[in-house]
């Protein structure tokens, strides 16, 4: 019993430890917003209750005594019973379903898989604990799995009917490889008798989702999708000096004046539409950039110019307007060659663009 405790410690120490921590981070982190925090927060509550249910039943099984069987039952429908919680929190950290209409019937499984785990304390369909505190399988032991597995299915769904922004993709393709890799894990547990796998990953994938949420925030405008001034100054380090690039200075024209005419809303309206109609139209190799309040960065590979330049100039064309006001934007473009003063080269086409700006005006 000595050795089998300090085993669990040793096993089970650093998770619950970095468990701990990670709710002090979530509770002091600014950047995410408070429904999203608080869905964190749940997750890791839930993860922590159930790597001690899993502790439990480790220790449970080594016992006896009148009680240790009701105790063990107990612990399994919980263990059995609980998992598909797991992805209802990270899905809902997705996308919120609590306002769904269907959203109560999506809990169904949920409360089904549980009921089950329940009922199987007293029809062994399950899982069974003998008087002798020996664990034994039911006929339908894989049922909960299948339980989690439609939420697993439904995640897919969920994906499909997002808004293709550039993080929801980013963010679509992560949770897809946590969803599996908790699917994969819940079946080696299933299949190898192994405790902890399960609830391991769930923890670090938690705290890898949180992390890229994060990161999320930092490298992407909330407003236009675009990426951000920050990324834009990391994208300028990596940038291959050997090769040079492509950049085009994008601005709105007149958003004071839409702003003043018809509202800070409808404001932003024009850089959501300038933002996705120029995303929509650039090539993989192209990434856009908020600079300013109505200013964009393009950038592309060397010898790019005259790519950029159709892509602007479509774009220019589909942008469309705000209440009968069209939308236009000024640009130049010009390319960083090697051994040339990078601030130089920002400055040129900071003043190409303002030159197309006087144009603009001149003609209207």
């Amino acid at each position: 019993m000595k050795e089998l405790l300090y085993d669990i410690v040793q096993t089970n120490f650093a998770p619950l430890f970095t468990v701990v921590l990670f709710v002090y981070i979530v509770k002091i982190d600014t950047l995410i917003e408070r429904r999203v925090q608080k869905l964190f927060l749940l997750e890791i509550c839930c993860v922590f209750i159930m790597k001690l249910v899993s502790i439990a039943d480790v220790v449970l099984e080594s016992m006896s005594g009148p009680n240790i069987r009701l105790i063990r039952l107990a612990v399994n429908t919980l263990y059995f019973g609980v998992p598909p919680i797991a992805f209802i929190i990270i899905t809902n950290i997705f996308e919120d379903l609590t306002k769904k209409k269907w959203y109560k019937y999506y809990l169904i499984p949920e409360i089904a898989s549980l009921t089950v785990c329940t009922w199987s304390c007293f029809s062994g369909a399950i899982f069974s604990v003998t008087e002798d505190n020996v664990f034994i399988r039911g006929p339908l032991y894989a049922v909960p799995f299948i339980f989690a597995l439609f939420y697993y299915i439904f995640f897919f769904y969920i994906t499909a009917t997002q808004k293709k922004t550039q993080s929801v993709k980013t963010e679509s393709i992560f949770l897809t490889i946590v969803f599996t890799a908790l699917v994969i894990s819940t079946l080696i547990e299933i299949f190898t008798k192994r405790y902890f796998i399960l609830w391991t990953t769930t923890y670090i994938c938690v705290i890898l989702y949180f992390s890229l949420i994060n990161i999320h925030k930092i490298l992407y405008d909330s407003l236009s999708d675009a990426y951000t001034r920050l990324a834009f100054s990391g994208l300028l380090e990596r940038y291959d000096k050997r090769h040079g690039f492509t950049v085009a200075m994008i601005d709105i024209n007149n958003l004071k004046y839409l702003n003043d005419t018809f509202g800070h809303l409808e404001g932003d309206k024009a850089v959501i539409s300038v933002a996705a109609t120029i995303i929509k139209n650039k090539s993989k190799s192209m990434k856009l950039f908020r600079y300013g309040g109505d200013e964009f960065v393009l950038t592309g590979k060397a010898n790019q110019t005259d790519e950029i330049r159709k892509v602007l100039e479509k774009s220019r064309f589909e942008v469309g307007d705000i209440q009968g006001e069209p939308i236009t934007f000024a640009f130049g473009i010009t390319e960083y060659h090697p051994d040339e003063d990078l601030h130089v080269v920002l400055n040129n086409v900071d003043r190409y663009m303002y030159e197309d700006k006087k144009q603009f005006k001149k003609n209207n």
